[in-house]
């Protein structure tokens, strides 16, 4: 599966893993945003993204990890403005210049296991 949503990738992943889909997935290609601010879909307008808003997308991908999913890879990319990098980064090395824009291969363990 390939995702690169600029910045919808969130309700997505959620998604994948609330419904179980995830469970028929055996690779995610996805490009993951760090926002600094959202568009609220009700109103239009742009807002800051909360503390807790980054602590639910780092839930996210704590509980695809849960699931089964290993990161395999990751390389950071150029950003524009409207994203912003976390300064806890589990996807930055030991003095990495911040970014906000990631490019991930995630593997499903268990399906890979499962075709060995």
């Amino acid at each position: 599966m390939k995702l690169d949503v600029e910045g919808g990738e969130w309700p997505v992943l959620r998604n994948l893993v609330d419904s179980g889909v995830h469970k028929k997935v055996k690779q995610i290609f996805l490009e993951i945003h760090a926002p600094r601010v959202a568009t609220n879909l009700l109103t239009g307008t742009e807002e800051a993204v909360s503390v807790l808003d980054l602590a639910e997308m780092w839930q996210t991908l704590h509980d695809l990890e849960k699931a089964g999913f290993q990161m395999h890879a990751a390389r950071s990319k150029s950003c524009c403005d409207t994203f912003a990098v976390l300064k806890t980064n589990p996807l930055m090395g030991q003095g990495d210049k911040p970014k906000c824009c990631f490019r991930v291969v995630y593997v499903n363990q268990k399906l890979a296991q499962s075709h060995k």
